[in-house]
């Protein structure tokens, strides 16, 4: 018989592994952001592509999907 004990346990654990995996998926998305925040302080312009500042999509974990859009914005 499953306890309450368990059950609690059991979310607990998910819930922990979810924050866990979550705080990875920021730190990554911060630092494509400081590379290329730094690409754009150095060159004036942001980068063609993620794999100018040196980021494979390969190199990112195989279930995340990467979308890179450069935008152009008049005034």
């Amino acid at each position: 018989m499953i306890t309450i004990r368990k059950i609690f346990l059991f979310v607990v654990l998910i819930l922990f592994f979810a924050c866990s995996e979550e705080k990875k998926m920021i730190e990554k998305g911060n630092l494509i952001v400081s590379k290329i925040e730094n690409y754009r302080n150095k060159f004036g312009k942001v980068p063609d592509s993620l794999s100018v500042i040196g980021i494979k999509v390969k190199q990112i974990h195989n279930d995340e999907e990467l979308i890179f859009h450069k935008m152009l914005i008049t005034k």
